[in-house]
C-alpha cells in the first residue's frame, strides 16, 4: 500500500501494526484537548459575568428604589418646586441657606439620574458581552464535536488500515 506519508505507512517494528492517520490522530485529540480548555475557559468566564451582571442588576435596583423614594414624596404630597422653596424665604439669610438646600437636592437628584443612566449602559453593554461569550461557547461545542466525529473518522480508518494489513 503506498501514501504520500511515508514512514507513516510503515510497520512499526515489534507493534504489527500501521501508523496510518496516527499524526491526524493526535493533532485532533490536541485540538480536542485545546477546545475542552477553550471551553472551560468561556463556561468560567460567562459564569463570572453572569455574576457581575447580577451585582450590577441588583445595585440599578437599589439607585432606582432610591430614586423612587425621593420623587414618590413630591407626586403624593403634590408638585414641590424648587422656586416654591426659594420664595418662601423670610430673610436674604433664608434664602442662601434654602437655595444651598435646593442645589443640594438637585445635585443629588442628578447624581441619582446619572447612576441609575451608567448602571443601565453598564448592564446593556454586559448583556452583549454574555451573549458574544455564548455565543463563541456554542461555536467551541459545535468544533469539538466535529473534532470528535473526525478523530472517531481517523481511528476507524486506522483500524481499517490495520486490519486489511493483516
Amino acid at each position: 500500500m503506498s501514501s504520500s506519508r511515508g514512514t507513516q505507512n510503515r510497520p512499526i517494528k515489534g507493534r504489527g501494526f500501521y501508523r496510518i492517520g496516527y499524526g491526524k490522530i493526535d493533532a485532533l485529540q490536541a485540538d480536542i484537548a485545546e477546545l475542552d480548555d477553550r471551553i472551560a475557559d468561556l463556561e468560567e468566564q460567562i459564569a463570572r459575568k453572569q455574576s457581575q451582571q447580577e451585582d450590577t442588576e441588583a445595585k440599578e435596583a437599589r439607585f432606582y428604589e432610591l430614586f423612587c423614594q425621593r420623587v414618590r414624596p413630591m407626586e403624593e404630597h403634590g408638585q414641590v418646586s424648587y422656586w416654591s422653596i426659594l420664595f418662601s424665604s423670610d430673610s436674604f439669610s433664608d434664602l442662601l441657606d434654602n437655595l444651598l438646600m435646593v442645589r443640594e437636592f438637585m445635585d443629588y437628584d442628578n447624581e441619582i439620574m446619572e447612576e441609575l443612566e451608567e448602571l443601565r449602559q453598564t448592564i446593556s453593554e454586559e448583556k452583549a458581552s454574555l451573549e458574544d461569550d455564548q455565543a463563541q461557547l456554542e461555536q467551541a461545542r459545535t468544533e469539538l464535536q466535529a473534532a470528535k466525529e473526525e478523530q472517531e473518522a481517523a481511528k476507524q480508518e486506522q483500524e481499517a488500515a490495520r486490519q486489511a494489513q493483516e
